[in-house]
């Protein structure tokens, strides 16, 4: 059964201190609603999860997620929960993971001494002087690269006043591959 494991090993990140991953969930406070101790309750409430039927057509390719609809919440304050849960993709995950050590409150972006790193996962977009502009640049890019993929998710785009190429592009220090993208 397809949720089987994600149930098990939610439980086992939280609760387990021989899983390797403890650490980083029960370790540091994340947990998970009783309800959700029982699996029949689990299964259940998974049907409601944004992104269910995208787990029933690629359930090697969705993963359960705690932390987009908790975004702002410390991580020591987060829980697995149907308010709180989604099913999204392994790509869409690694965006969001990496925006919660990014010192920044955009997708895709990172401040650096440099500036502004518009990246995807390791990809790097271009340094930018202006963080909206990253956040566009990250947006372009995305959208460009993959507005046929069935795995990734629009709803990971950062919810900033549009720029166009031409705009963002002249806060760039270097944003090589958006300027290879929009010529």
């Amino acid at each position: 059964i397809i949720f089987y494991k994600p149930w098990n090993d939610m439980l086992n990140r939280c609760y387990n201190i021989a899983d390797k991953d403890y650490p980083a969930y029960g370790g540091s406070g994340v947990r998970v609603d009783q309800r959700w101790f029982d699996f029949g309750n689990f299964f259940e409430d998974a049907k409601l999860l944004y992104g269910y039927e995208n787990k029933l057509k690629y359930p090697s390719i969705y993963c359960l997620d705690k932390d987009y609809k908790q975004m702002n919440i410390p991580k020591n304050q987060k829980i697995y929960s149907l308010n709180t849960c989604i099913w999204i993709s392994k790509y869409d995950n690694i965006i969001i993971m990496t925006r919660e050590n990014s010192k920044s409150k955009y997708f895709g972006v990172t401040k650096t001494p440099r500036g502004f790193l518009a990246r995807y996962s390791r990809h790097i977009i271009g340094y930018f002087s202006n963080e909206i502009a990253a956040a566009n640049a990250y947006n372009f890019y995305y959208m460009y690269n993959f507005k046929n993929d069935p795995f990734r998710s629009l709803f990971l785009l950062n919810d900033v006043p549009y720029m166009s190429p031409t705009e963002f592009i002249k806060y760039n220090l270097n944003a090589k591959e958006v300027i290879k993208v929009v010529k």
